[in-house]
Formats: C-alpha cells, structure tokens, sequence
C-alpha cells in the first residue's frame, strides 16, 4: 500500500486534464488502518460530483454523504448508487464483519458513515451521462485501464467488488490478475435495479461467509 504516491498520481493525472475526477480511498487515515479493505469498481460519475467547484473528487462527496445531517440536500438521488454501496459495506465491515441480513440494512442514515472506511474508483475518470451503453463503458474507459490497475496497486484492498457484470468477458480486464490476496467479485453495477439482500447474500456467498445453503460458517 502506498497512498502518497496513489494521491500523487490521480492528482497529477488531473493536472494533466480538468475533466478528471479524483476517486480512491474516501479516507486516507481510515484506509491505512483497515485489515479488511473494501475496493469498490464502479463505471463512471453521473455529471460532475462537486458542480458548484471547477475541483472534481468523488471523495469529498462521499465524504459529505457519510458525515452531513442532510445528505439528501447534498445529492437527492445518492441512494440510487450508494445506498447498496452503504449497506454492503457495513454488512462485511460492521460487528465483526460479514453480518446477517437484518433491520440494520433499513437504517441507512446510521450506517452511511460507513462510506468513510472504504475506497471507490470508476474505470472512466470523466463524468458520464445518465445512459452510458456498455460498449460506449468501454471506448471511454480504455484510455484509464492502466492507471486502474496501479490504483488497485497502490491502495492495496483485500476485497474487490466490481461493479461491470454488464460488460461480461471484458469485467476482467479491470481486475488485477497477480494479487492472490484480493478476493474479487464481479457483480451488476450498485445502481441496477436489483434486490438489496439477495445483492449482499451473494456477495456474503462469494466471500465464504455462508456455505451453498446459506447457512452462516
């Protein structure tokens, strides 16, 4: 792990172009004490996430969205994403990690804090659009490839869960192919239209935290 020269590069890369926006670890000094690092892979910003500030970083909203009394008034539709992102998060992280399903999940205005304990990066670093296809996902996101990959280097997490199940054979090419310790998973991007609990089962599944029956290990 390497933070310093993580923050140098994504910032470097921003000087080189304004259209950047910043992603990683929500919180440096959280991050570096993490044993159970959660990296989520997702595709791209919807727009600009700080508009009124020509300083692009999707960290600083996510660190808004954790800590604000009212985040709805920072991002109405936050949720739309970031509530799985919140839920999952805290169901590996929370009281011993890999938690059950339970009325936790429905309390999202304490758990959000969550977001501050882990890291976010999409494959395109320029804002997207509302409808971005798959293949367009692609085209966009190719100039980026391997700045991912050092990021994923460099942050160092030991869970991957990767947001491109929509583009199919092409989900790996954003996956880091020698560090045995990550536990990858490919899953349907946050912000589908999809069950919040059978998302985190399968997940939960995937890490091994329940056997084929769904019994807890």
């Amino acid at each position: 792990m390497n933070l310093d020269e993580h923050e140098t590069r994504i910032q470097k890369l921003q000087d080189s172009d304004s259209d950047i926006v910043l992603d990683g670890a929500v919180n440096n000094d959280v991050w570096n004490k993490k044993s159970v690092r959660i990296l989520w892979i997702l595709k791209e910003t919807h727009g600009k996430p700080n508009p009124d500030n020509d300083f692009q970083d999707l960290r600083v909203l996510l660190r808004k969205l954790a800590d604000d009394t009212n985040p709805n008034e920072i991002c109405p539709t936050w949720q739309r994403t970031y509530g799985l992102v919140v839920k999952v998060s805290y169901g590996l992280l929370g009281d011993g990690g890999c938690i059950p399903w339970g009325e936790w999940a429905e309390r999202i205005d304490k758990i959000r804090i969550v977001l501050r304990e882990i890291a976010v990066i999409n494959i395109n670093k320029h804002p997207g659009g509302r409808k971005t296809t798959p293949q367009q996902l692609i085209e966009a996101a190719k100039p980026f490839h391997d700045v991912v990959l050092k990021q994923i280097d460099l942050l160092d997490p030991t869970i991957i869960i990767s947001g491109l199940k929509v583009l199919r054979d092409r989900a790996n090419w954003w996956l880091p192919r020698e560090n045995t310790h990550i536990k990858s998973i490919i899953e349907y991007h946050p912000g589908a239209y999809i069950n919040h609990q059978q998302y985190y089962e399968r997940v939960r599944k995937e890490l091994g935290c329940v056997d084929a029956e769904g019994q807890a290990i």
